[in-house]
């Protein structure tokens, strides 16, 4: 399990956790232990996105030794023996750069389960792009979009329009594979490698936005079908821009994100700005949104193990009554590791391990799993709903 790769570690609805190890996608059972696994690459993973709401998961590679380039594949956790889709890239040898294809199937070439779409490609007169790997994907809400962002020297930002098979649920197995060679849409992206890529939860059919992460910057992407244009406005942080960040999630409210950065700092995005701050603990590694009702706002992961529990919430005056309150921003109200929850016999989590976690994600019913650097795997109960005490799984 690679834990150290952010986005990489996904919790589904029904209890199960997907996850990525060398070419595998891997698909736990948290509560049995079972394990099923998908196949489709020929060479090591290196990022995973997943959608909950069509239980769609997007997974890209490096580079395979030989002949070929790195793609990346749609494929369904409840059916993982196939592929939904494979995307890769192709250029027109004349034009290159220039690859706005129809988003209309025409007639499609079936070889060994694979269909071409759409099926205008012609293999005399375009060439695999080399990559040099896929540094991370995202699926639009809706399943029409999908993105992928490279390792090449462009840092190329690969954007496909999917088949209609990938805009609802599946209940069977695929019948067949739709390889997709030519980008909807490809464009130079940022200096540095794009390490998360996060499509928008709260997108409607029609558009599609998503999230960029770098080391040095969070860019915010918008596909705008009508133009036919993908456009980016990075997020503004003040007069000091910040380095090192290392993860960033959307909120339960449309419109606001989540991010981790250097010394421990908490953003409040909203738009392109950074509307609030706070330094929570060392070195925030993931942070995660919790459903209201639960008495918090967010649960973060530090470096040193352990967990904050915390909310918006003013600042106290720094004079009772004298002086006026600083703002809002987030603030810890409880921190806690995970030896001193409450657990079953032979579950306890070892005492004095100190993991940097850097994958977090919870569900409605705030229970969380955590991923660690060191492949550190943990399910556990926040114990936020009325009744029910925390307990590491």
């Amino acid at each position: 399990m690679e834990g150290a790769k952010p986005g990489s570690v996904h919790l589904t609805a029904d209890g199960r956790c997907v996850y990525i190890a060398a070419r595998l996608g891997v698909v736990e059972d948290l509560l049995r232990p079972s394990q099923t696994y998908f196949e489709g690459h020929n060479a090591e993973l290196l990022c995973l996105s997943y959608n909950s709401q069509l239980d769609l998961a997007i997974s890209g590679q490096q580079e395979p030794p030989g002949i070929g380039s790195s793609y990346a594949c749609v494929w369904c956790p409840s059916h993982p023996s196939r592929a939904l889709c494979e995307l890769r890239c192709f250029e027109d040898r004349k034009a290159a750069g220039q690859l706005k294809g129809p988003e209309i199937p025409r007639s499609r070439v079936r070889t060994e389960g694979k269909v071409d779409y759409p099926g205008w490609f012609d293999p005399t007169t375009m060439d695999e792009t080399q990559l040099r790997g896929i540094s991370a994907v995202a699926l639009a809400a809706h399943g029409r979009f999908a993105v992928m962002t490279a390792m090449d020297d462009k840092r190329s930002v690969c954007l496909f329009r999917l088949p209609d098979a990938a805009t609802k649920p599946l209940t069977t197995t695929p019948q067949q594979t739709y390889v997709l060679r030519v980008p909807t849409m490809l464009v130079r992206g940022s200096s540095n490698i794009c390490d998360l890529a996060l499509g928008n939860p709260f997108d409607p059919l029609g558009r599609f936005r998503f999230a960029g992460l770098t080391k040095t910057a969070l860019k915010l992407w918008e596909y705008r079908e009508g133009a036919k244009e993908l456009v980016s406005n990075a997020v503004v942080f003040g007069k000091a821009p910040q380095q090192h960040l290392s993860s960033v999630a959307y909120a339960w409210d449309a419109g606001q994100l989540l991010m981790c950065g250097k010394e421990g700092q908490l953003y409040n995005v909203q738009g392109c700005h950074v509307h609030q701050s706070g330094r929570l603990g060392p070195n925030l590694g993931c942070c995660a949104p919790l459903a209201p009702g639960g008495g918090f706002d967010y649960l973060a992961g530090c470096a040193d193990g352990a967990f904050v529990l915390g909310r918006f919430e003013q600042d106290p005056p720094v004079k009772a009554m004298k002086s006026r309150p600083l703002g809002i921003r987030p603030q810890a109200l409880e921190r806690f590791v995970l030896e001193d929850l409450p657990s079953p016999l032979g579950q306890e989590f070892p005492r004095g391990l100190r993991p940097h976690w850097r994958n977090l994600q919870v569900n409605e019913r705030w229970q969380a799993l955590a991923a660690s650097e060191g492949h550190i795997l943990v399910f556990f109960d926040l114990g936020l709903a009325p009744g029910e005490p925390g307990n590491d799984v």
